[in-house]
C-alpha cells in the first residue's frame, strides 16, 4: 500500500520532507541500516513512473545522506537504476541548467568518499549523457569561463572539460566562434580542452564529429595568437602548452 501511494502521489513525500529525514536519521547507524535502506527504497518507488520524480526524491531526501560511509554507494547505485529504467530520453531530458546544479551539488557541496570516486564518475557523465544541449553556444562561453576555471576537484574540471567538449560537439560553429574570441584570455582552460581535440583527433578526420574546415581554421586561428603572444614576449600561463598541442594538430592536418 505504502509503495503504491509513494508511486502515484509522490507529493506526500515532499510535504512530509522532516517526518520522512528523520525516520531515515533515526535509523541510520550501522545495526539499523537495513531499516533506513528499506525506507529509502520505499521513496525509490516514485520513480517507477516518472524519471523526474525519482530525480526529486535523490535529491530531496538520498543526497542528503550522500557523505555517510552507510549510504553513499546506495545513493550512487540508486542513480543509476533511475538512469537504466527512464528510457524517453526526449522527455526526460535534463536542461543544462539542471545538470550543472546536480553535478555542483555532488562535488561542490558534499565529501563523497575516497572508495566511491569511481561511482561518482559514473554517477555525472549519467547527468551528462541524459542532458539536453539545446542552446549548446549559450553555455559554451559560461562552463569555458567560469565552471573550469573554480579551484575545485580535478575530477570535477576533467567533467566540466567533457560537458564543454559535448557543447562543442552539439553546435560547433557558434562554439568555435566564442572560443576564438577569448582564446587569448583563457590559455590555462582552453589547454584542456585542446588535450581533447587531440586525443580525438583521428575520430574528427573520419567521422566527422565536427566539421572539419571551421576545426582547422579555429587551429589556425590559435596558432596565429600563441605567435604574436611570443613576439609580445608575454609570459601567459598554459600558452606553451597550448602551441605545443596547436603545431601538433598542424602537422596532422598537412
Amino acid at each position: 500500500m505504502l509503495q503504491s501511494l509513494v508511486s502515484n502521489h509522490p507529493e506526500v513525500l515532499y510535504d512530509n520532507f522532516d517526518l520522512i529525514t528523520d525516520l531515515i536519521q533515526s535509523y541510520s547507524n550501522q545495526n539499523k541500516i537495513g531499516i533506513s535502506t528499506a525506507i529509502m527504497w520505499v521513496l525509490a518507488q516514485a520513480a517507477n513512473f516518472n524519471f523526474k520524480h525519482g530525480l526529486q526524491v535523490w535529491r530531496t531526501f538520498m543526497l542528503s545522506f550522500i557523505e555517510q560511509k552507510n549510504y553513499t554507494r546506495y545513493s550512487l547505485d540508486y542513480l543509476k537504476h533511475l538512469f537504466s529504467r527512464s528510457h524517453n530520453r526526449q522527455r526526460d531530458a535534463l536542461s543544462i541548467p539542471e545538470y550543472l546544479e546536480c553535478v555542483d551539488l555532488l562535488f561542490e557541496y558534499y565529501n563523497i568518499p575516497k572508495s566511491c570516486l569511481t561511482e561518482l564518475q559514473s554517477s555525472c557523465k549519467l547527468f551528462r549523457e541524459r542532458t539536453s544541449l539545446k542552446d549548446a553556444g549559450k553555455y559554451f562561453l559560461m562552463v569555458l569561463e567560469e565552471k573550469i576555471p573554480q579551484p575545485s576537484s580535478t575530477l570535477y574540471r576533467q567533467e566540466m572539460v567533457a560537458f564543454l567538449y559535448s557543447l562543442l560537439r552539439e553546435d560547433p560553429y557558434a562554439c568555435f566562434q566564442h572560443w576564438r574570441d577569448v582564446y587569448a584570455n583563457n590559455l590555462p582552460e582552453s589547454v584542456l580542452l585542446l588535450r581533447l581535440i587531440y586525443k580525438d583527433w583521428q575520430n574528427i578526420q573520419s567521422n566527422e564529429i565536427l566539421p572539419y574546415k571551421e576545426t582547422i581554421f579555429t587551429v589556425e586561428t590559435f596558432n596565429f595568437v600563441n605567435q604574436t603572444l611570443y613576439k609580445k614576449k608575454m609570459q601567459s600561463e598554459g600558452l606553451d602548452e597550448c602551441n605545443r598541442i596547436v603545431q601538433t594538430i598542424t602537422t596532422k592536418m598537412t
